[in-house]
């Protein structure tokens, strides 16, 4: 029975949501070990770099209401294999000189994961019924550990580049064009299936009242995006924090938010099987949530201890 769920198409639909998983971190991770270098060639500010930074979570913030109409219309693979070359086209346009390139590229890594955000979810919960929660754990996984390699070697491949921190930026490039390779297979092959309808959403509109009314919708949106904030802003400041504050160098910050990021996969994988167990998840958000302002407070109080800080937020 096993074998028979895995073989075939959801075999093959497996392939891209684990390709594309591996190509929606690493272009925007890899950002923070390399400001230090981007300042040294470009003149930025820490304002200009801060707002550089922020554009993809900006993006996610503008862009992901607007995927579900376009995505029903035209098919979640086929706007999968759009988002993807979308892309391959800000990664590439990172590696161009001056910072418009560099603006216009980040603008375009920002809409593009944005729209894979909301895609894939769906896609796995649309072709792996039944296997939903396994798919998701390899999935967010893949996403996590492959950011995880991204920040570790950010420097090292700037430093075996002869500074080349442009290079290292768009190191993901490879990927990227691999998942867009096997994404637009696999749409093609799902156009071609009989009876299949690309365009079928994966789930039934709600009945009732729109979201945007719901209270509970704006608070579960609020608390999301001030999650992601945070994630976003650790993985771009921290390094520079470390360096300027508590004397670690480039290589050895990146690998430290690797680190963390890598512990924070079985302490996630964790609470969401006790989330799972828990009748009332209230709770246990309540319970995790101060524990996650720990290591903020200590950077700001004792920034010398940054790196025990800087794992800590991984496990919190």
């Amino acid at each position: 029975m096993t074998e028979r769920y895995w073989s075939g198409e959801r075999a093959r639909t497996l392939v891209v949501v684990l390709a594309t998983a591996a190509c929606m971190r690493p272009a925007i991770v890899a950002l923070g070990p390399l400001v230090p270098s981007i300042v040294a060639e470009t003149g930025m500010s820490s304002g200009e770099l801060g707002t550089l930074a922020a554009v993809p979570v900006l993006a996610f913030g503008l862009v992901s209401a607007f995927v579900a109409a376009p995505a029903r219309r035209i098919g979640f693979v086929r706007l999968a294999v759009l988002a993807l070359a979308m892309l391959a086209l800000g990664t590439a346009a990172r590696l161009l000189p001056g910072t418009a390139p560099l603006w216009l590229g980040t603008a375009l890594v920002g809409v593009a994961i944005a729209v894979l955000n909301v895609l894939m979810p769906a896609i796995v919960k649309r072709e792996f019924p039944g296997r939903t929660g396994v798919v998701t754990g390899i999935y967010t996984t893949v996403l996590s550990g492959v950011a995880a390699l991204a920040v570790a070697i950010a420097m090292p491949v700037t430093l075996l580049t002869g500074g080349q921190w442009r290079i290292a930026l768009a190191a993901s490039l490879p990927v990227v064009l691999v998942a867009l390779v096997v994404a637009l297979a696999r749409a093609r092959r799902e156009r071609a299936l009989p009876g299949r309808d690309a365009r079928t959403p994966p789930v039934a509109e709600p009945a009732g009242a729109p979201l945007w009314t719901s209270p509970l919708a704006w608070a579960v949106t609020l608390f999301m995006g001030l999650q992601s904030g945070i994630y976003y802003t650790f993985a771009a400041w921290f390094p520079a924090m470390q360096r300027d504050l508590a004397g670690v160098d480039e290589t050895a910050s990146g690998l430290l938010i690797s680190v963390s990021m890598v512990l924070g996969l079985p302490f996630g994988m964790l609470a969401g099987a006790l989330m799972n167990r828990s009748p009332d998840q209230r709770r246990l958000v309540a319970a995790v949530l101060p524990l996650g302002v720990v290591p903020l407070i200590g950077a700001l109080v004792q920034p010398a201890w940054l790196p025990l800080w800087t794992v800590l937020v991984g496990v919190f």
